[in-house]
C-alpha cells in the first residue's frame, strides 16, 4: 500500500512531547543559573552555589552505568517534568536546586532517548526533534511576549500555565514511553556503529544548538539588547522563521531532507557570517589609555541590523542541524557508552560557554580567569554559534529524513498552530507594550533612584512584580535605575526595563547594550525622552556608564543623568560624571555611586550640585532606623531646582533603598539666561551653597539642614 510523505498524527503527538520536554529543560536551565547568579548578588564573591553547575555533567553518570531501561528512562524523564513542577513553587535557593536536578535528569533522559530510538532512519526521529525544537521556540517566544510589566495574564494565570505545560508533558510521556520505549528496543550496536569521534562530535552538534537558543538566539528580549533593536521586528523575525520551517517542513517534507552537503555548508556559513557580523558591530572597543573617557557609546551601523536581522531570518537552520545530528546519532547505533561520553563533552561545552558569558560582566568578581573575558561577549556568543554550526558537517545528508506516515491526517493542525503561536506572539508584545498618556502637569515632579539588585529582593529571589509593585506605591514621574541588565543568562533571559516600562506604562530607554559588559542602567519616565545617549566611564574593575537624556516638563527641559560606579566611588568616575553635567542647567543626577556622604567625590559634586537631600524643606525616612549617613544611593541638582521634600525609602523590594525627591515646579528658576541674570542682580543665591570641603561627613549636613523645618520617620 502507498503511503505519504507527510508526518503522520501520531507522530505529531511525539512531537508535541518532544517540545515539551524540550521547553521544560529550557525552562529549567535557565532558572537554574538565575539561580546561582542570584545567590551569587548577595555577596562580592564567588558564591560557593557556583558548585551545583556538576549537576551539568550527570551524562557522565552513563559511562558508570553504561545502560538504562526503558522503564528507567521513563521514570528520568518524569523527574525532570518533576523537578519543573516543583522550581514553580519553591523560592530562590529550593527552586534553584529542584531546577538543577531536572536540568541533570534531562541530560541523562536525553541520550537515553537516542538510543531507545528506532535505528531505521527512515523512521524520521531526528526530523522529529528538529521540528519539535522549532516548537519549542515558538511557545517559549509566545510565553515571554505574555509575560510582560502590562501583562494579558497575571502572574498567577502564568504560573499555572507553566505547570499545565509541565503536566501535559508528564501525562504525555507516562503514557507514551511505556508503549514507544519498549518497543524501539536498540538493535546490536555493532551492526551499525560509527567512528567514535564523529559520536562524539554528533553530540556536541546536539548539544550546541541548544545551547545558542539557550544563550538568546531564540529569545527577543535578549537579541533586541544586543544592540537595541525593535522588540516587536525582532519578535516577528524569531517567531516568523520558526512557524515559516514547521510549514515548509509539514508541507513538503522531503525538502529538507533533500538538502545536500553543499547548501547545508552555505547555509551554515551564511547563518555564521551574519551572526559574526552582527556580534562585531555591536562590540565596543574600550580603549585602555583613561583620557578619552567618558566615552561616547559608538553608534550602531547598517551591517550590524542587517547581520541581525539576517542572522533571525536564516534561524532555521539551527532546527534542521538538531534534527540532522540526532538522526544521524540514531542511524549510527552507538552504545550508551559512547553517547553518555559524547553528551558529558557535550554539557563541558554548555559548561564552558555559561560561565564564559557570566565573565563577560562579572569578570572583576572571578580571579585569574575572569578578566580575560571582559570585553569579549561578542567572542563568546560567536563561538556558540560555531558548535551549534560545525559539528553538523558530520551528519550525512539524509540523516534527518522525515520517513513514510500512516495517514495524511493532521497535516493543517500544525501549520495552524504554529502560524497561530507566532502572530499570538506579536499581538502579546502589543497588547503589553507601554502607551504613555499626555505628560501630567502640576506643581512638582517626583524623582526616583532605585538600584534593582537585577530584579531581586534583599534575599536574593527574583521579584520583578513586588518591585513594579513598590514604584507604583512610590508614584514617581522620572525613575533612574541600576543593575537592570538582566536580558542575559545570569538575569534568566528576562528584560527587566521592558517589563517595568510596561507594567508602568512609562517611555523608557534601557541604557547599555548587552555587550558593553555593565550591570545595566536604565531610565523611565512619564514625560517624553526627548534624546539619550550613554557615555562609558573609564574602569579599571567592573564596567560602568552614565545614561544621558533631555526629558521635557511642561516648557522645561531637565537634563537626566543616570548612573552606577565601580566598587568604592572611584573619584575619577565621579569627575568624568561631573564633566559630562558641567555649564549645564536643570540637572537631575542621580544613581548608585557607592560613595559615602563626606568622601572625596562626593565633596567634588557639591562643589557643582545639590544634595537633594540636604537641601529638601521636609525629609521622611521609611523605616526610621536607617543609617542614611551611610548612604550611597543619590540624587544630586543643579542649584536652579528647589526641593520640597526627599524621602529614603526601604521596603525590601530590593537589596537597595529608594532615594524619592519632589522637585517643586513653582519656584524653580527660569530658563532663560536673561531672567536669571536679572534674579542674581537681585540678590538671589543658591538655595543650598556647597559645605565646606574641610568637614566631616555629619558636620557638613548640620550647616546645611539648619532651614529644615522636620524630618518625619514615616506615614
Amino acid at each position: 500500500m502507498r503511503t505519504s510523505n507527510r508526518c503522520a498524527a501520531g507522530d505529531w503527538t511525539e512531537i508535541l512531547l518532544f517540545a515539551l520536554l524540550l521547553l521544560c529543560f529550557l525552562q529549567l536551565l535557565t532558572e537554574f543559573l538565575a539561580g546561582i547568579y542570584a545567590l551569587g548578588l548577595l555577596d562580592t564573591r564567588v558564591p560557593p552555589e557556583v558548585a551545583c553547575v556538576v549537576l551539568l555533567l550527570a551524562p557522565a553518570t552513563l559511562l558508570i552505568r553504561p545502560s538504562i531501561s526503558p522503564r528507567s528512562l521513563v521514570l528520568i524523564g518524569e523527574l525532570m517534568l518533576l523537578s519543573r513542577l516543583a522550581s514553580l513553587t519553591l523560592e530562590t535557593p529550593a527552586r534553584m536546586l529542584a531546577a538543577g536536578i531536572g536540568t541533570a535528569a534531562f541530560l541523562v533522559f536525553l541520550p537515553g532517548l537516542l538510543a531507545r530510538f528506532d535505528n531505521r532512519c527512515e523512521r524520521g526521529d531526528g526530523c522529529k526533534l528538529g521540528l519539535a525544537l522549532a516548537l519549542t521556540t515558538l511557545v517559549s517566544v509566545f510565553l515571554g511576549s505574555i509575560d510582560s510589566g502590562n501583562a494579558i495574564i497575571g502572574f498567577s494565570a502564568r504560573w499555572l500555565l507553566d505547570g499545565l505545560l509541565a503536566g501535559v508533558a508528564a501525562v504525555m510521556l507516562w503514557s507514551w514511553g511505556w508503549a514507544r520505549v519498549e518497543a524501539d528496543a536498540p538493535a546490536p550496536a555493532t551492526a551499525r556503529a560509527s567512528g567514535g569521534w564523529r559520536i562524539v562530535g554528533l553530540c556536541l552538534g546536539v548539544m550546541g544548538v541548544m545551547a545558542i537558543l539557550y544563550l538568546g538566539v531564540a529569545v527577543p528580549a535578549v537579541t533586541a539588547r544586543w544592540m537595541d533593536g525593535h522588540h516587536l521586528t525582532i519578535t516577528a523575525m524569531t517567531a516568523g522563521a520558526a512557524a515559516l520551517f514547521i510549514a515548509v517542513s509539514v508541507l513538503a517534507p522531503g525538502l529538507p531532507a533533500r538538502l545536500g552537503p553543499r547548501a547545508m555548508v552555505a547555509w551554515n556559513l551564511l547563518f555564521l557570517s551574519a551572526l559574526g557580523m552582527a556580534l562585531w558591530s555591536s562590540r565596543i572597543p574600550f580603549p585602555s589609555e583613561g583620557g578619552v573617557y567618558p566615552l561616547p557609546d559608538p553608534p550602531i551601523g547598517p551591517a550590524g541590523r542587517i547581520g541581525l536581522y539576517l542572522m533571525l531570518l536564516l534561524s532555521p537552520i539551527l532546527y534542521l542541524n538538531f534534527g540532522r545530528c540526532a538522526g544521524a546519532l540514531a542511524a549510527a547505533g552507538p552504545s550508551m557508552w559512547m553517547l553518555g561520553f559524547g553528551f558529558t563533552l557535550g554539557a563541558v561545552w554548555l559548561l564552558l560557554l555559561i560561565l564564559g558569558q557570566v565573565f563577560t560582566t562579572a569578570y572583576d568578581y572571578v580571579p585569574v580567569v575572569g578578566p580575560l573575558f571582559r570585553d569579549r561577549f561578542w567572542l563568546v556568543q560567536f563561538v556558540a554559534g560555531l558548535g551549534a554550526v560545525l559539528p553538523v558537517l558530520l551528519a550525512r545528508a539524509r540523516a534527518g529524513e522525515a520517513g513514510p506516515g500512516r495517514t495524511r491526517g493532521a497535516v493543517g493542525l500544525p501549520i495552524v498552530t504554529a502560524v497561530a503561536l507566532a502572530l499570538g506572539s506579536l499581538a502579546a508584545v502589543v497588547c503589553t507594550q507601554a502607551r504613555p498618556g499626555l505628560p501630567p502637569s502640576g506643581a512638582s515632579i517626583r524623582v526616583m533612584t532605585f538600584n534593582l539588585q537585577q530584579g531581586c529582593n534583599a534575599a536574593g529571589s527574583r521579584n520583578f512584580k513586588g518591585q513594579l509593585e513598590f514604584i507604583r506605591q512610590v508614584r514617581p514621574d522620572i525613575v533612574g535605575l541600576q543593575e537592570t541588565d538582566t536580558a542575559r543568562i545570569a538575569g534568566g533571559n528576562a528584560d527587566l526595563v521592558r517589563f517595568l516600562g510596561d507594567g508602568l506604562n512609562f517611555h523608557a530607554h534601557a541604557g547599555p547594550r548587552t555587550s558593553a559588559g555593565t550591570f545595566g542602567i536604565a531610565l523611565l519616565s512619564r514625560f517624553p525622552i526627548e534624546r539619550t545617549r550613554v557615555f562609558y566611564l573609564h574602569s579599571i574593575g567592573e564596567q560602568t556608564a552614565v545614561l544621558d537624556a533631555e526629558i521635557r516638563v511642561s516648557e522645561r527641559v531637565y537634563r537626566v543623568f543616570v548612573t552606577h560606579l565601580g566598587n568604592g566611588g572611584p573619584t575619577s568616575q565621579q569627575r568624568e560624571v561631573l564633566e559630562l553635567v558641567a555649564g549645564k542647567t536643570n540637572v537631575i543626577l542621580m544613581g548608585d555611586f557607592n560613595f559615602r556622604p563626606g568622601a572625596e567625590p562626593y565633596r567634588l559634586t557639591l562643589e557643582r550640585l545639590d544634595d537633594a537631600w540636604l537641601t529638601a524643606r521636609e525629609r521622611r525616612v521609611d523605616p526610621p532606623h536607617q543609617d542614611i549617613e551611610r548612604r550611597i544611593d543619590h540624587v544630586f541638582l543643579s542649584r536652579e531646582a528647589p526641593v520640597a521634600r526627599a524621602e529614603y525609602l526601604d521596603a525590601g523590594a530590593s537589596d537597595h533603598p529608594a532615594v524619592v525627591v519632589n522637585i517643586d515646579l513653582s519656584e524653580a528658576l527660569p530658563q532663560t539666561k536673561e531672567a536669571r541674570e536679572q534674579l542674581v542682580a537681585a540678590g538671589w543665591q543658591p538655595r543650598s551653597p556647597a559645605p565646606d570641603a574641610s568637614l566631616s561627613g555629619a558636620a557638613a549636613r548640620r550647616q546645611n539642614l539648619t532651614h529644615l523645618p522636620r524630618i518625619s520617620s514615616g506615614e
